[in-house]
């Protein structure tokens, strides 16, 4: 089989942007990627609903009704959180705090004085992600949407 020429200049085009992508390291670049921005315990202060649940690594990935256990978490400005199962609305409460020197460490304390400890992801204005191993050691990737 015979290739036209511009034929043969993409696929060269193809395979060199292949070599280049594969052999990028962000680490020989000299460049470091930008902090990851404080976490503040104002940007917690909503009511946020379980909207994914990602496990694993090929992960899985479960969306809305299909999460086993999906619950809403609200976190208040007195240190408290209410978690409601969206199956039954069971509510369960506890203690809430960040941790570490950029609050990425969501610290739980529920009614029986279990402490769950997540990493946070990411939080804006209308989104909160936060993950954990889980007993398997997989790790757990939870996203939520903003309720109010």
């Amino acid at each position: 089989m015979y290739c036209t020429r511009t034929q043969a200049i993409l696929l060269s085009c193809l395979m060199l942007l292949a070599t280049l992508l594969s052999s990028c390291d962000p680490s020989s670049c000299g460049c470091a990627p930008p902090p990851a921005p404080h976490v503040t315990a104002a940007q917690l202060l909503h009511k946020w609903q379980q909207s994914e649940l990602q496990v694993g690594t090929p992960s899985v990935v479960v969306r809305d009704n299909d999460i086993k256990n999906r619950y809403a978490i609200e976190f208040r400005t007195d240190g408290t959180y209410t978690q409601t199962l969206l199956a039954d609305n069971t509510t369960y409460t506890g203690t809430w705090m960040l941790m570490d020197p950029d609050n990425r460490m969501l610290h739980l304390t529920d009614q029986k004085g279990d402490i769950q400890e997540y990493t946070i992801i990411s939080v804006s204005d209308q989104t909160l992600a936060y993950s954990r191993p889980n007993k398997a050691g997989q790790q757990e990737y939870y996203s939520f949407k903003l309720v109010y």
